[in-house]
């Protein structure tokens, strides 16, 4: 047997057994690096910045409070972080607009304050925990929502969406990460499996406008990851912040901390 090792300049790729392997292995490698030459022209997303955030509704509590541990105990959260350089006002107004959007949002859904923590095991950090140009973010190892110090506000609803989804999954030891995208259907309500089904296809099995924009969105943006705009998950996401927005409409309210970029995603 000859072990033959191939490198495309100084790049090792793989070791090939065979000529056959060898093409293999050459293709592959090309279609890789012509993908990631792709992914590199492409531009990224980033909804409209907030120069304003707005809120009406029930009570208006816009820096009632100073202290993290209201927020904390009113919705049962773990723990939160405030990044290095966050100053002293900046905390206090990611604490009020966090306070009121989380007051929004069990609201609109029709849980109990302290089911936003998630069984108590849900965090939040404030410019912490930064990620390229992420407006925020959900790390599930850590099971806590980063809103970025510029451009967290609006995202929210979208990144308890997927702690939801997170959370779900873990309820019925799920092997999947996350329960939207889930191969094991008997695990959940028909209901939920139904909801998946009606992102991708409509009743008489034709695509969705939304899968279909969806998948318009993996070839005009980056993202990391292929097939991340049209994922089970990140879909899930954006139609529960679309449901928190008509939620919120329904009763005259608005909360541009909670959501504003749920008419985002769009292309023309």
């Amino acid at each position: 047997t000859v072990y033959v090792p191939m490198y495309n300049k100084k790049t090792r790729i793989g070791v090939a057994l065979s000529e056959l392997e060898a093409k293999n292995i050459i293709a592959k490698d090309k279609s890789k690096r012509l993908s990631e030459k792709e992914d590199a022209k492409k531009e990224t997303f980033l909804p409209p910045h907030l120069s304003v955030i707005e809120r009406a509704g029930s009570s208006y509590n816009f820096f009632k409070f100073s202290d993290g541990g209201v927020l904390m105990a009113r919705y049962g959260l773990r723990g939160g972080e405030f990044g290095n350089y966050t100053t002293s006002k900046d905390r206090i107004g990611s604490i009020n607009m966090a306070y009121d959007a989380f007051e929004d949002l069990y609201k609109a859904v029709g849980i109990s304050p302290k089911d936003i923590s998630l069984g108590g095991g849900l965090a939040i950090a404030f410019g912490a925990r930064g990620r390229g140009n992420a407006m925020a973010h959900y790390e599930l190892d850590k099971n806590v929502i980063n809103m970025t110090k510029k451009r967290g506000a609006g995202s929210l609803a979208h990144e308890w969406g997927h702690a939801f989804d997170y959370f779900l999954a873990a309820q019925v030891n799920d092997e999947e990460t996350f329960a939207s995208g889930t191969h094991k259907s008997s695990l959940y309500p028909s209901v939920f499996c139904d909801l998946m089904n009606a992102m991708i296809r409509k009743e008489d099995r034709t695509i969705t406008d939304f899968y279909t924009a969806s998948c318009k969105f993996d070839k005009v943006y980056r993202k990391s990851g292929h097939g991340y705009w049209s994922s089970r998950c990140e879909m899930f996401a954006r139609a529960f912040d679309c449901y928190v927005a008509d939620r919120l409409a329904e009763h005259g309210w608005r909360n541009d901390y909670l959501t504003s970029n749920a008419d985002s995603f769009t292309l023309v």
